[in-house]
């Protein structure tokens, strides 16, 4: 009987002590037109050697960000050193298939795979390298959104 306490003890333990790996790893959610929409910053950068980088902006004050509207419509503000103007580009009528998870038919910084998007992380693989003219990007694989 007291061996029996012991190991029940000792079960409950290391049940109560264990922690489920999945526990802090947001979930994800379905890519289509709705999930996409909002307001997201840019967050990092993937670089072609496959390492990921913050991405750092040319004014410190302001974040570089991009609006995407369910019309389908994409929008980018990226800041100029002077922080108050900046520069816009984007897409109208951008194409996303939900179960391939590609957008296309916009630009260069947009078309690509939605690898990872949760309610504040959207990352876009590119596939291979290309050169995005957003701010201080230059050659890259990808791009990971956040947003608040």
């Amino acid at each position: 009987m007291k061996k029996l306490l012991i190991l029940l003890s000792v079960v409950s333990i290391i049940l109560s002590c264990s922690k489920k790996e999945d526990d802090n790893i947001p979930a994800q959610i379905p890519v289509n037109y709705k999930t996409v929409s909002g307001k997201w910053y840019f967050s990092q950068v993937i670089m072609p050697d496959g390492s990921i980088v913050a991405h750092t902006g040319i004014c410190p004050a302001q974040r570089d960000y991009v609006t995407i509207t369910e019309y389908p419509k994409i929008n980018s503000a990226i800041y100029y050193s002077d922080c108050l103007s900046y520069d816009t580009s984007g897409c109208i009528d951008f194409y996303l298939n939900s179960n391939t998870k590609i957008i296309s038919s916009c630009n260069t910084l947009f078309n690509g795979t939605i690898t990872e998007l949760t309610d504040s992380k959207m990352r876009i693989d590119y596939g291979s390298t290309k050169h995005v003219y957003v701010s201080t990007i230059g050659n890259a694989n990808g791009v990971i959104f956040s947003r608040l």
